[in-house]
């Protein structure tokens, strides 16, 4: 009884061990089924190229020679003759997303055979990026159709291949992502902001640079237009004086076809020692709002001529102070303040005695100095000491000054200061 009942259980136990066996095997044949159905899910391979220089435009995109945007195409099903695709498109940044509109077919299909690789670019894209054909969504949208220019950012291209019949997806989604600006606007290059301009020169030059200039249209044909305003208010800041009303416009050049304009007679004179501000705008041979601050430049100022109004400061003697019988008279002041790098700045000082009923600058113009001095120009900004060498006249009055010359034009002066030859008596005994 006990070995009919143990001959029975291995029986069912050879049944179950074959049944699992042919599970397991049906499994095994079941899985490259399974991977072939979904192999053949995706009968087209796709690959995305986005290429520098970038550009904002997306009709950039589609002129001939363009190699901005591509994709290629292989269709890999060798049991059908050829297919017809089409394809879907999505380009989204933080701030916007554009994609093919549902509703949109193109008039003719992308036809491939198989093993065949095709380049999608240039002309091809032109259906697909015309805006009629998109959706947008997001931030300026209105603009964005009107301009025909995405806002700047860091965007993700993406294509899709699209049965062309069922609108099925016959590849999978493929991207590339780069992050698009528009152009710098030109930098000045000469006169260096906040420098001088010889005004002995018969003629000097503006010059300017595309720092960034790439896009995928050249931008030989860019044109630029040179605008000047004087600093009416020595007071206010260059950078913002032409906004704020406190610069007057002297000169506008035409259209110019090169980064450089050549300043000489033909041009409205400058006046020495004032100080004018310039700004250059460029344009796009296509019209195109294509640089940053709609192509104007950064305000630049400069000196024609060495600035004028500077302040010498006068440091010894004091005003009212004065000198002992024993001493060694000397005067001593600052350099002037509105002095520029590489200046060459020469100071003229003149001490005069002041008489009864005279005024400070009476005396100065009037009466026979008592001590004159003018230093070897230079671009130090030390503080000069001047001895006199000689005897001050006894309970006598002085007053002094010192004037700042560069190129011969006086570009700055001290007050007029007193001080006092010694006493008559010094000591009481």
């Amino acid at each position: 009884m006990n070995s009919k009942r143990t001959h029975l259980l291995r029986k069912e136990i050879q049944s179950g061990i074959k049944c699992f066996q042919v599970i397991a095997l049906w499994s095994l044949l079941m899985i490259p089924v399974g991977l072939m159905a979904q192999g053949s899910r995706f009968p087209a391979t796709l690959n995305t190229n986005l290429n520098p220089p970038y550009t904002l435009f997306l009709d950039e995109l589609t002129e001939p020679g363009s190699n901005a945007f591509s994709a290629s195409i292989v269709f890999n099903d060798f049991a059908e003759d050829s297919w017809n695709f089409r394809l879907r498109i999505s380009i989204e940044s933080q701030d916007v997303r554009i994609q093919t509109s549902p509703a949109f077919i193109p008039v003719e299909p992308i036809t491939l055979l198989p093993g065949e690789p095709f380049v999608f670019r240039d002309l091809d894209w032109v259906e697909y990026l015309d805006y009629r054909n998109l959706t947008i969504e997001g931030l300026g949208v209105e603009e964005i159709r009107q301009s025909g220019r995405l806002p700047e950012g860091f965007y993700t291209f993406c294509i899709e291949v699209l049965d062309y019949d069922t609108g099925e997806p016959l590849s999978t989604v493929s991207c590339q992502s780069a992050f698009i600006k528009l152009l710098d606007p030109p930098r000045p290059v000469t006169p260096l902001c906040g420098t001088y301009v010889d005004p002995k020169l018969v003629q000097f030059n503006f010059i300017w640079q595309l720092f960034n200039s790439e896009t995928v249209n050249s931008v030989l044909g860019t044109t630029y237009q040179l605008t000047i305003w004087e600093l009416l208010d020595e007071s206010a800041d260059p950078l913002s004086a032409v906004n704020n009303g406190q610069a007057l416009q002297v000169y506008q050049s035409p259209i110019l076809g090169n980064a450089s304009l050549n300043y000489g007679p033909a041009e409205p004179a400058l006046e020495n020692g004032k100080r004018y501000i310039y700004q250059t705008q460029a344009f796009d041979p296509d019209g195109k709002d294509r640089f940053k601050n709609n192509g104007k430049s950064e305000f630049c100022n400069f000196y024609y001529g060495w600035p004028t109004g500077g302040n010498v400061a006068l440091i010894f003697p004091l005003e009212d102070g004065g000198f002992r019988r024993d001493d060694n008279p000397y005067v001593k002041f600052k350099t002037v303040d509105n002095i520029l790098p590489n200046e060459q700045v020469s100071y003229h000082i003149k001490v005069a005695p002041l008489e009864d009923g005279q005024s400070r600058e009476e005396a100065l113009d009037a009466n026979t100095p008592f001590y004159t001095h003018e230093t070897t120009p230079t671009s130090s900004t030390y503080e000069p000491q001047f001895g006199f060498y000689k005897e001050l006249a006894k309970d006598q009055e002085y007053v002094w000054e010192v004037k700042a010359v560069a190129d011969g034009l006086e570009v700055g002066d001290s007050d007029i200061a007193l001080f006092h030859g010694p006493p008559l008596v010094e000591t009481f005994y």
